[in-house]
């Protein structure tokens, strides 16, 4: 399959994920970036939030016609996410691929663990 076909499919991938869920398109995109479409792991999470970003647009468009939003309650997450997306910016090239995919995977699983075990 051409690699343009494969970034498609994987676009596909994370678009319904984000939709479907209200986030983790970047779930299925970082795996499908580095593994089906060989890019090393640093470029499939950057790749990620490039392609993410009008996904969340679009999901939130969506959702905020169906159904609203709490923009109190948005703000301050809104505020620490880019405090956060900054510090995370800067510490990016100090931190190895290894660390990336263990970190990666540490929030897939204790997100899992929550998700399977929540009461609501």
């Amino acid at each position: 399959m051409k690699p343009t076909a494969k970034a498609a499919l994987t676009g596909v991938a994370a678009g319904f994920v984000n939709g479907l869920m209200g986030t983790g398109g970047g779930i299925a995109a970082v795996p499908l970036y580095a593994g089906w479409l060989g890019l090393e792991r640093k470029k499939a999470l950057a790749t990620t939030v490039m392609t993410i970003l009008p996904l969340c647009g679009l999901s939130a468009l969506i959702y905020g016609l169906r159904q609203g939003f709490e923009w109190i309650e948005a703000w301050p997450y809104l505020a620490g996410g880019l405090f956060g997306g900054i510090l995370a910016g800067r510490l990016y090239g100090r931190v190895s691929p290894l660390w990336l995919r263990r970190g990666f995977g540490a929030l897939l699983i204790a997100g899992g663990l929550r998700m399977l075990f929540s009461a609501r």
